[in-house]
C-alpha cells in the first residue's frame, strides 16, 4: 500500500511539473538578445524576373524587392494567386 501511495504521488507530481513547463516555459527570456519579430508572414516566394526569388519581409509581410541587372530596382508589386 505505502508504494502504490509512492507511486500516485510521483505522477501527480510530474503532471504538475509538466503543467508549470507548459505554462511558464513558452514565456522564457531569449538569451541571444536579438528580438524576435512581431509578426509572422507566410513562407511563400515571388518569382522575380532574373530567374531569383523573394520572400516576405515582417512586420508588413510585403514581397522584398526584386533585383534589376541594371541596378535599379523594380517597382514592389504584390500579385495575390
Amino acid at each position: 500500500m505505502n508504494a502504490a501511495l509512492y507511486w500516485i504521488s510521483g505522477v501527480i507530481l510530474l503532471f504538475l511539473l509538466a503543467g508549470a513547463f507548459f505554462l511558464f516555459g513558452r514565456n522564457s527570456v531569449n538569451i541571444s538578445g536579438a528580438q524576435e519579430p512581431s509578426s509572422l508572414c507566410t513562407m511563400d516566394v515571388k518569382l522575380c524576373p532574373d530567374g531569383s526569388y523573394v520572400g516576405r519581409i515582417p512586420p508588413s509581410c510585403a514581397f522584398a524587392t526584386c533585383p534589376v541587372p541594371g541596378g535599379a530596382e523594380e517597382p514592389d508589386v504584390d500579385v495575390k494567386g
